[in-house]
């Protein structure tokens, strides 16, 4: 009886051992990554994705989605692609001369910590000539390519032609 419960608290102290030396490299990671040592991977969560449906025959289209940065430091959106259209391109849209416009922007900022809204009549990613107009119901495939947290792959929804309606222009996280 006495050797079973020898064998058994000699296990357990191998275990805490074991454990110990593990939580002692895991702190030793934790330092490097702090003084530069190491970079934490960058983590960039996207939400709600969606499209608007085309009306009638347009060949132009856009996606819009909330872009969270839980990543160790400031992240930006650099492009996207979709076989959806010939050309994809990032978007905002500012005012010139008393007219709004849309403008392709080089990369979209996402600041560490921060939610950044691609919504209309703000930033949003273009879809340039249309392989067919969206339809309300549909979804594709789209690939998003960020600095630091590479590529992520999302579902973009496509919703009905008077969806989202146009929003106040809030531009955070736009950078020219």
């Amino acid at each position: 009886m006495q050797t079973i419960r020898l064998t058994t608290l000699l296990t357990m102290v191998g275990l805490l051992a074991i454990g110990g030396c593990q939580a002692a490299a895991q702190s030793m990671d934790h330092d490097k990554m702090e003084k530069g040592g190491m970079h934490a991977e960058q983590k960039v969560m996207v939400q709600q994705p969606w499209a608007r449906a085309s009306a009638g025959m347009a060949k132009a289209g856009a996606a819009f989605m909330t872009l969270m940065n839980h990543g160790m430091s400031d992240d930006r959106l650099l492009s996207a692609s979709a076989n959806v259209s010939e050309r994809v391109e990032l978007h905002t849209h500012l005012m010139d001369n008393g007219v709004m416009r849309m403008r392709e922007v080089p990369h979209i900022d996402l600041p560490k910590g921060k939610m950044v809204s691609l919504q209309p009549g703000g930033l949003h990613i273009m879809f340039m000539k249309l392989n067919k107009p969206f339809q309300e119901g549909d979804s594709f495939p789209l690939t998003l390519r960020f600095e630091k947290a590479g590529t992520v792959e999302i579902q973009v929804v496509v919703k009905g032609v008077s969806a989202g309606g146009m929003g106040g222009g809030h531009m955070q996280g736009h950078s020219m």
